[in-house]
Formats: C-alpha cells, sequence, structure tokens
C-alpha cells in the first residue's frame, strides 16, 4: 500500500516552445538522424571490408593448402621412381 507522499510529483506541463527553439530541436533531431545514418553506413562498410579480407585470407590459405599437397604429392612419385622395384621373389625372401 502506497502513498500519495511516496509518488513523484507530476511532470510540469510542457511549456510552450518558441518558434526558435522548435526550429533548433528541428535541427538537432535532423542533424542526430544524419549522424546515425553515417555511422550506419560506416559500420556496413567496415563489415563488408572485414568479410572481403576473411575471404581472401580463407582463399590463400585454400591455394597453400592445395599447393602443399601437390608438392606432397609430387614428392612422393618421385620418391616411388627412386625407390629399387622389388619383384616377386624377393618379395618372398623378404
Amino acid at each position: 500500500e502506497r502513498c500519495i507522499r511516496d509518488r513523484p510529483p507530476p511532470a510540469p506541463p510542457a511549456k510552450k516552445l518558441t518558434r526558435k527553439e522548435r526550429e533548433a530541436e528541428a535541427k538537432r533531431q535532423r542533424e542526430e538522424a544524419a549522424r546515425l545514418k553515417r555511422e550506419e553506413e560506416q559500420r556496413k562498410k567496415d563489415e563488408e571490408a572485414k568479410r572481403k579480407q576473411e575471404e581472401e585470407a580463407k582463399r590463400k590459405a585454400d591455394e597453400e593448402a592445395k599447393r602443399k599437397a601437390e608438392e606432397d604429392a609430387r614428392r612422393k612419385r618421385e620418391e616411388e621412381k627412386k625407390r629399387p622395384k622389388l619383384d616377386e621373389d624377393d618379395l618372398r625372401n623378404y
């Protein structure tokens, strides 16, 4: 149970703004909207740049992995050529 005394006093009625005050408030609101729009556009640009950078890094990593796999396969083929071939008799005696 709350008393009337516990409540904050009601807000005073809004004072009628002068024309200059209304224009200043409208200008402030326009500037705030423009600032928010600029910040949103900058955020989108930053996200796009980050996404492109990550895609480029992934592409380079994929290329490097592919190059390394090809290099390993080539090296393995060369080692197979160098190794002397064992015929069936050699394998039986092994």
